[in-house]
């Protein structure tokens, strides 16, 4: 069933993005959503809304009737061949009516980001989370959530990418409102998991670079990267194992060998308990990416790789 929804969500995201014009973001909510600016969000999108409202009250759509025509002495009787049958009418049509104004939140970045990318992006705090809510409960469409970017991350895979744990829990609680649907909060949280950027990556993959990355500073860094990977797996503990998209996709454990991150390699297997995939592009496996390193390192990265294939396929 997941794998259900999750197809929805992907498909529904896809028809979406094609469907809306991307105008540019206004400059006052890119920057309110880029420093976690509650109240000048709040204030521009309430202006916004009543601009639009105002926008769409002022169209007015009127018949344009001619003036009659000044009278004329009457013709001669034409000859029975001549005789032309009335026009059914000869009012002109009434021109269509315009277009709806954009709505404020349907402006994109030149990367293809929402205000709610960025706002995932940007920070993890108390007001950026309230920048987060407020731009879903203003998107009356509910589109923004699963909207993809130029590079087909959601703004879930932003919030992963950035290491910002309490965005991410944050974005999946909007992922599964309460509703009385087909579907069940937690099948929700995990279509939304499962959805794929355009290089087959889910944002547990982003999440695992952060780490990564975030391991090369200070130890409370990566501690926290780590914690985004703890809030995608307890979402979804089947995410580590997914089936790849295309053949050149990648799985997490993939990713963290080829990296040389051997610490998040193990911390992958233990919170998934060993339900991990070990595929990598074009039918490489984790050993593939652990001979890739120098000496010293590679001795770790291959042991670590033999111990791994060996739990998870016996």
């Amino acid at each position: 069933m997941a794998v259900v929804v999750a197809a929805a969500y992907e498909t529904a995201a896809s028809d979406t993005d094609n469907a809306r014009p991307r105008a540019g973001v206004d400059p006052q909510l890119l920057m309110a959503a880029r420093r976690g600016d509650s109240k000048l969000l709040e204030e521009k999108l309430n202006d916004d809304r009543v601009e639009a409202a105002a926008s769409e009250e002022a169209v007015v759509v009127v018949d344009v009737v001619p003036p009659p025509p000044r009278p004329t002495p009457p013709p001669p009787p034409p000859a029975a061949a001549d005789v032309i049958p009335a026009s059914s009418s000869s009012l002109p049509a009434a021109p269509p009516p315009p277009p709806p104004p954009p709505l404020p939140l349907d402006g994109v970045t030149a990367e293809g980001d929402t205000l709610l990318h960025v706002v995932a992006e940007c920070g993890d705090g108390l007001e950026f989370r309230h920048c987060a809510r407020l731009i879903y409960d203003y998107d009356r469409e509910k589109h923004l959530l699963d909207a993809p970017n130029g590079n087909g991350d959601t703004p879930l895979h932003c919030a992963a990418a950035a290491g910002n744990a309490e965005m991410i829990s944050c974005l999946l609680d909007f992922a599964a409102p309460a509703t009385t649907e087909i579907y069940t909060e937690a099948e929700k949280k995990v279509a939304y998991l499962r959805v794929h950027n355009n290089r087959g990556e889910t944002a547990l993959h982003h999440a695992v670079r952060a780490a990564a990355a975030a391991a090369a500073g200070n130890k409370d860094k990566k501690e926290l990267a780590l914690d985004c990977i703890n809030r995608l797996m307890a979402a979804d503990p089947q995410l580590a194992a997914i089936p790849l998209p295309n053949e050149k996709a990648a799985s997490p454990l993939y990713l963290a060998i080829s990296l040389g991150e051997i610490d998040i390699a193990e911390h992958l297997f233990v919170i998934s308990e060993g339900n991990l995939s070990c595929s990598g592009p074009n039918g490489r496996n984790v050993l593939h990416a652990a001979v890739s390193f120098p000496q010293g390192k590679y001795r770790l990265c291959f042991k670590l790789s033999v111990v791994l294939l060996l739990a998870i396929t016996t």
